[in-house]
């Protein structure tokens, strides 16, 4: 069975790309980690194939910098890149950390907003505004 190490800090997207995945690939099994140190833990500990790792917004120096890490922990494992819209412009200096490819992640999550959004209520974030049910008093 193929191990991917996902690390995303976010709980939703980490729930969402998981999902989505499982979805495609349901022998995948995803283990899912929030830093890097854990992350680092967990490939010390366990067998994993591929990992996949959540780059911070604007692709800034310390998100290269925990690439090239990664890719450095990781050893002969594959190490992948999952980006926004606004690291795709630093996609040549984060390809240029050794990661394998550059994913960009919300085009596809925003496909699935509605999905996202009962994950968010699963998971107890954003919850709905309840408001607009209640009867108005006048």
């Amino acid at each position: 069975m193929l191990k991917i190490l996902l690390i995303e800090d976010d709980p939703v997207d980490a729930a969402w790309i998981t999902e989505l995945i499982k979805e495609k690939r349901p022998t995948i099994e995803v283990v899912h980690s929030t830093s890097l140190p854990d992350a680092s833990s967990i490939l010390a500990q366990r067998p994993i194939d591929t990992v996949f790792i959540s780059v911070r917004p604007d692709g800034d120096a310390a998100s290269i910098q925990d690439c090239r890490e990664m890719v450095r922990r990781a050893g002969r494992r594959s190490v992948v890149a999952l980006v926004n819209a606004a690291e795709m412009a630093h996609a040549a200096e984060i390809r240029g950390s050794g990661v394998k490819f550059v994913y960009r992640k919300h085009p596809i999550m925003r496909t699935a907003q509605i999905r996202k959004q009962e994950l968010r209520e699963k998971l107890g974030f954003g919850l709905k505004d309840d408001r607009t049910t209640q009867p108005k008093v006048s």
